[in-house]
């Protein structure tokens, strides 16, 4: 749902990790997202779900995630997980609120950062603003994805939650 919902481009690099012990369970690792949040008119959805893979030239296969939707109860349960995550975790103004106070954080130490590494402070600004608007705009064309992918009617879109 991240990777779909930011729009990463550069998806299907994976990383898992579990506890040392015999009964645990094998969990995801998020990241690789920096070709996420930039292109919010991107069908992500279609790239996540692509029969011959996704990724870089398709290298990713998708074979768990197209198993996976063949059951009715795991597409139901998508779904309406993505619509939460998109009303809470990915809502724009809590997402922009939580963007301005994390550059808040580290904007005192960018000066340095461009001194040793180059660039500059209006670049950085610029692409916070950008990463801002990313997520105002990413709502709908994700809503659009979404339905478009799964066949759904708008009745259907609002019993899971969109």
């Amino acid at each position: 749902i991240a990777v779909i919902y930011g729009a990463n481009v550069d998806n299907g690099n994976i990383k898992f990790w579990h506890e040392r012990t015999e009964s645990s369970k094998w969990r995801w690792i998020l990241f690789d997202f920096d070709m996420a949040f930039r292109y919010p008119e991107h069908d992500t959805v279609a790239d996540v779900f692509n029969p011959e893979g996704t990724g870089s030239d398709n290298m990713f296969s998708t074979v768990i995630q197209m198993g996976l939707l063949q059951n009715q109860d795991f597409r139901a349960q998508f779904l309406k997980r993505f619509a939460y995550h998109m009303k809470n975790t990915f809502e724009p103004q809590h997402v922009c609120d939580l963007i301005d106070k994390l550059a808040g954080e580290i904007e005192p130490e960018m000066e340095r950062n461009y001194t040793k590494w180059k660039g500059s402070m209006s670049t950085w600004r610029s692409c916070i603003t950008k990463m801002k608007d990313f997520f105002v705009q990413r709502p709908e064309n994700a809503k659009k994805f979404i339905q478009q992918y799964f066949h759904l009617t708008d009745t259907q879109m609002k019993e899971y939650g969109f």
